[in-house]
């Protein structure tokens, strides 16, 4: 009884304290009122009662629906590293088993693939604990992805990958298929996401994260989101623009009042539970809202799943706006530059791990049986490697807005998967071509357009027929032609007119080679371009000297957020650096 009392005041203090103009927030004051005197007077049960009298007054058929939907979206890295996710998943998942068995209506969801699979790993009797909520529509996976990744950064394959992954795992682990895509907190929406859900046969989307640009409100909270080739899904914002509300009064009503497209729609997410660190809904929430399901003067809160809410927003999809192309966030524009290893790196596997599979396809479609077992066990291999990637493309991993520790794993995640992927190309390419000897070198172009490109060559492919004008000290260069998805010899060909430096004053010197001549500063700028025979320079205009690999230093001191900001202001700050400049790097530690 004093845990029912206590929560029935507590909400009627928030209807109160929110409903501040309006009869009904007075009458919640009177009704708790009363029942403090009743308490006093140790008349629990007469308290009671005057609490569950003013809950059953219901609203209206009109008032506006929000979906309660649970969750605790667990950054897979952050401030902890991965380690750390896989206890605060088994915390966070375990918690909300055994609020279920108290509260049978409460529907929880889960993102991220590869959460529930470390589930699965490190805690397997949990994990079929969960199965049964799973078919019941209690305990649901969300989003298809195999992590919440960047938006803008990886490639459009990375991106396909993580859904291929995430849905893979959900129907062969829990017969599940997800719906939509879920992705509530990244740091911008490329225009191609549309293209991308359609591909694998998505069309829902919801994210909250737009709600966080800095200068322009972004003008819908439910619209249809039309890429740049067409492709069109449904865009839904939750309106409290928050992925970890409390199921306060305030939160209610205060999602109602941000709703962009009143009187367009009539249901509207509510995420609530503890996030980022996990945690997920309370006994708390819940009290909260069952208190809040259909009281006067709130708005309706109903446990939806998504697909429920979904469903009911495309029935009212006609009376939604339309925004074509990027959802660009007018925030955490740093996150391209932070970290940067982590998105080289990022590439490189990306790159190697395509070349990997296009070897692989090959060697299989030409070899036949020849392949062997090459399929099979590379297949395996390589999924292991883009599970990888794909968790290090988390949008505070790549992005580089997490603590020091966490790149230090992704480092490693990122070489063993290069490794892998580097054996399978190997293994692949030695049964296309058979084993490289010291007379033939072959270069495949796994791209799909003729190139003709300078390499450097490994010490496994350089070649005696190399001129000496192709060698760089320890390097050797060769001149390759490849035509679309093809392969060529590497042929030694001795330029026409060699190399030359001279030195010139004020420590210039020129690079000439028969067709371009360069000049050269010693801080490495670029000072003149010119090609053979024409005495125009392609950098300079009349009476306006530029430079080119010009190096400029910028005030790097953001509003807020040092890893995820850089501010406009800071285009005004730029200092070109001269040769002085350029002798000297200072290393400053400041102490706090």
């Amino acid at each position: 009884m004093v845990y029912k009392l206590a929560h029935d005041l507590e909400v009627l203090y928030q209807l109160a304290d929110t409903l501040t103009n309006d009869p009904r927030g007075y009458m919640a004051m009177h009704s708790a009122n009363q029942m403090v005197n009743l308490i006093l007077e140790g008349n629990d049960a007469d308290a009671s009662a005057i609490a569950d009298e003013y809950f059953t007054k219901k609203n209206g058929e009109r008032a506006h629906n929000l979906a309660a939907i649970g969750n605790c979206h667990i950054d897979s890295a952050w401030l902890w590293p991965y380690s750390e996710t896989k206890r605060k998943v088994a915390r966070s998942y375990s918690s909300q088993l055994v609020l279920m068995k108290d509260y049978p209506e409460f529907i929880f969801v889960a993102s991220q693939a590869q959460q529930w699979a470390w589930c699965k790993e490190y805690y397997p009797s949990l994990f079929e604990q969960m199965k049964p909520k799973v078919a019941e529509g209690k305990f649901l996976p969300v989003g298809t992805t195999w992590t919440e990744m960047d938006g803008n950064i990886p490639s459009g394959e990375s991106f396909i990958r993580q859904f291929f992954y995430g849905n893979k795992f959900y129907q062969n682990e829990l017969g599940y298929a997800c719906k939509e895509f879920w992705l509530p907190d990244t740091f911008g929406y490329n225009g191609q996401i549309p293209a991308l859900m359609r591909h694998v046969g998505l069309g829902r989307f919801l994210t909250q994260k737009m709600s966080w640009s800095l200068v322009n409100k972004f003008p819908h909270h439910n619209f249809s989101w039309e890429g740049i080739d067409g492709s069109t899904v449904l865009a839904h914002f939750p309106p409290g623009d928050s992925y970890h509300m409390y199921m306060k009064v305030e939160e209610c009503v205060r999602t109602v009042t941000n709703l962009q497209d009143k009187g367009r729609v009539s249901t509207s997410a509510f995420l609530f539970g503890y996030g980022d660190g996990g945690g997920g809904p309370t006994q708390d929430m819940l009290e909260r809202k069952k208190r809040l399901k259909d009281s006067d003067g709130c708005p309706k809160v109903t446990p939806l799943t998504p697909n429920d809410l979904f469903s009911q927003l495309e029935t009212e999809q006609h009376n939604m706006m339309r925004w074509v192309g990027e959802l660009f966030l007018e925030l955490h524009n740093g996150t391209y530059t932070s970290q940067a290893y982590m998105k080289q790196l990022n590439r490189l596997a990306e790159f190697r791990l395509r070349d990997a599979e296009f070897m692989l396809s090959s060697a299989v479609a030409t070899k036949g049986a020849a392949a062997g077992s090459l399929l099979s066990d590379s297949m395996a291999t390589l999924e292991v490697a883009w599970k990888k990637v794909l968790l290090n493309q988390f949008h505070d991993v790549l992005p580089g807005s997490g603590i020091e520790t966490i790149y230090s794993d992704a480092k490693k995640l990122f070489d063993e998967a290069i490794v892998a992927a580097d054996g399978v190309l190997l293994h692949a390419s030695e049964v296309l071509f058979g084993a490289s000897s010291d007379n033939t070198q072959t270069v495949m172009n796994t791209l799909q357009w003729p190139r003709r490109e300078v390499l450097e060559l490994t010490s496994a492919t350089k070649s005696n027929k190399l001129g000496k004008s192709q060698m760089s000290r320890a390097s050797q260069y060769a001149l390759v032609d490849a035509p679309v998805f093809g392969y060529n010899e590497i042929v030694s060909q001795t330029p026409l007119v060699p190399v030359t430096v001279v030195a010139e004053t004020d420590g210039l010197f020129t690079i000439e080679n028969g067709m371009i001549s360069a000049q050269i500063s010693p801080s490495g700028q670029l000072v003149s371009l010119k090609v053979a025979g024409n005495s125009r320079d392609l950098l300079q205009k009349p009476n306006e000297q530029k430079f080119g690999n010009q190096i400029t230093l910028y005030d790097d001191e953001p509003l807020y957020w040092d890893a995820w900001d850089v501010m406009d202001y800071h285009l005004e700050t730029g200092k070109v650096l001269n040769n002085a400049d350029v002798r000297k790097v200072y290393y400053l530690k400041t102490l706090c």
